[in-house]
């Protein structure tokens, strides 16, 4: 199925480590994608996987001739599309979750992650995932709860679960377990240096915070 093996490129590329090397990965999706779409434009796998294409070129790889708001407007109409035509399908919701996170529309976000949980509720990354519009709105102990969950579900789940977990922690205030979390990624980031910038200060660490 041509939209599989979109996603698989999509997913495989993405643990590279160079930008470029990335970037080409997603405009294979597209290209993926929208090859699904013409083969069969009433199923929602192809409006999915555009969906999250668009929704990386305005997060990370967006063009000089697309702003990120231009991608998001196209990544949320492929959204839409794709719950049109399978509304009961988690992983249109989780896609739209993940657009209107972006967007910054916290609440339209959660409404979309509640009900992905709802179709799916052993979907870790959907679980994981949702713990950032409910930290935008304060609900901490929430969206650690779902963190943890996500974990107990997938135990070989990805880094990312961890620097979400510091970012939980530390909104609670409690940044030794921050700390600890973050300690527990495999690999630290670039992207994460902020937020161990951050829990250093908490801590009292200036050197290590600087």
């Amino acid at each position: 199925m041509v939209v599989v093996r979109a996603l698989a490129s999509w997913q495989r590329r993405s643990l590279c480590a160079t930008r470029q090397r990335r970037g080409a990965g997603n405009e294979l999706l597209r290209q993926f994608s929208l090859k699904a779409i013409e083969a069969d434009p009433n199923a929602q796998f192809g409006y999915i996987a555009m969906a999250w294409s668009y929704r990386n070129d305005a997060v990370f790889w967006h063009k000089q001739e697309n702003n990120p708001d231009e991608a998001l407007k196209h990544a949320a109409e492929y959204a839409d599309k794709a719950l049109q035509l399978a509304p009961d399908d988690a992983n249109a919701h989780y896609a739209g979750a993940r657009i209107h996170t972006e967007a910054g529309e916290v609440e339209q976000a959660i409404a979309r992650y509640d009900q992905a949980i709802a179709l799916n509720p052993s979907a870790s990354n959907v679980l994981a995932g949702s713990a950032s519009p409910l930290l935008f709105v304060g609900r901490i102990d929430e969206a650690i709860d779902r963190i943890k969950q996500a974990m107990g579900i997938d135990p070989f789940h990805p880094d990312w679960y961890h620097w979400d977990m510091g970012w939980a922690l530390r909104e609670k205030n409690d940044c030794e377990a921050a700390l600890t979390a973050m300690r527990k990624m495999s690999r630290i980031p670039s992207g994460a240096h902020r937020m161990l910038a951050g829990i250093h200060a908490c801590l009292g660490n200036q050197r290590e915070a600087k």
